[in-house]
């Protein structure tokens, strides 16, 4: 199964990429189980239990956010701290079912109060610009993994930092962390496409990893 949603709030919040109505063609979307920057960026699923079984159901709850380092030259080290530029002081976690797939999601809010009626309202209140936003679609063990695709954004006939971003959301006691490893390259535009999403796990495969994310934030209440 593979479905496809905007989630720009990401990049926008750390001042990364353009959405695709500003970038000129940039499109992206991502896979269960596996993750990028460009344009815009989103993601798709395919769940690897039935529809009917929660996932993560023990990462479930509103989480204080420590912190998010991001390092865009490589993936050696973690970065410089963006926490500064992130006026969200909260996360909320929350286990459901989207389109069909086993999902848990994750998303940023200021204050437990507006954590929990945000959990209840997932399906309903989309990410805006300024918005964390995860979904995570796959356990692997006691992690669970999730991907974002990145188009790229159109410019003067080629895709820009086109590629994806593999995310693994863990925990350990309280704390909890998402790691994000992206893999960019430029690469032409289709003449028809653009910079559709289609290929570009194989463009980048062989690409090293070239940007490392990481979140952490700590438990505080259950929903």
């Amino acid at each position: 199964m593979r479905w496809v949603a905007s989630v720009v709030g990401l990049l926008l919040a750390l001042g990364c990429g353009e959405s695709d109505k500003n970038s000129g063609g940039g499109t992206s979307g991502g896979s269960g189980g596996s993750g990028g920057s460009g344009g815009s960026a989103g993601n798709s699923g395919s769940g690897g239990s039935g529809a009917s079984d929660p996932l993560g159901a023990e990462f479930e709850g509103v989480y204080t956010l420590d912190e998010i380092t991001i390092n865009s030259a490589s993936c050696d080290v973690e970065g410089e701290s963006a926490r500064s530029d992130l006026a969200a002081t909260h996360l909320v976690m929350r286990s459901y079912v989207l389109s069909g797939v086993p999902t848990l999601g994750v998303r940023s809010c200021s204050g437990v109060d507006a954590c929990v009626s945000l959990a209840d309202a997932f399906e309903t209140s989309p990410p805006v610009a300024g918005d964390l936003a995860y979904w995570f679609f796959e356990p692997a063990g006691v992690t669970l993994l999730g991907q974002w695709v990145y188009g790229g954004r159109l410019q003067d006939g080629a895709c820009i930092h086109r590629g994806v971003m593999d995310n693994v959301l863990s925990r350990e006691g309280a704390v909890a962390t998402i790691e994000q490893r992206g893999r960019f390259g430029d690469f032409p535009a289709d003449a028809q496409d653009g910079c559709a999403i289609d290929g570009v796990d194989g463009q980048v495969a062989a690409y090293p990893c070239s940007e490392l994310r990481v979140l952490t934030a700590t438990f505080v209440q259950a929903l």
